[in-house]
């Protein structure tokens, strides 16, 4: 019914509601690439997460939950301009870790012109 649109006809209208205050968004989830092609032109930093968990010693990545994300995540996954593998944790200052680690790689986008603030 939306024609694969429905993702993107909502963060549209989130985008535009909120672009005169935020200049920086950050959409934690997509899934496609028409979505990909449509972030493009908002001037996007892509960054794939990859996340594993630690079993028996041994880095185990986390699966694609059905056959059509595995096939999609290799498109976004080439498409990323940062690829980062992430320790799937669980505690209670994992948030807190996670937003230290996030405004250090914001503050490495905008010395690095990928971005401005």
């Amino acid at each position: 019914q939306t024609n694969g649109q429905y993702f993107i006809n909502k963060l549209k209208e989130k985008i535009d509601r909120q672009s005169p205050y935020n200049d920086i968004f950050i959409i934690t989830d997509h899934r496609f690439e028409n979505e990909s092609f449509f972030l493009k032109e908002y001037n996007t930093v892509f960054v794939h997460i990859s996340k594993y968990s630690i079993i028996n010693g041994k880095k185990i990545y986390t699966k694609p939950a059905n056959k059509l994300e595995r096939i999609n995540n290799q498109v976004l996954k080439k498409n990323a301009n940062f690829k980062v593998s992430w320790l799937n944790q669980q505690t209670s200052s994992y948030n807190v870790n996670l937003n230290i680690y996030i405004d250090k790689f914001i503050d490495f986008l905008v010395k690095n012109n990928y971005i401005t603030k």
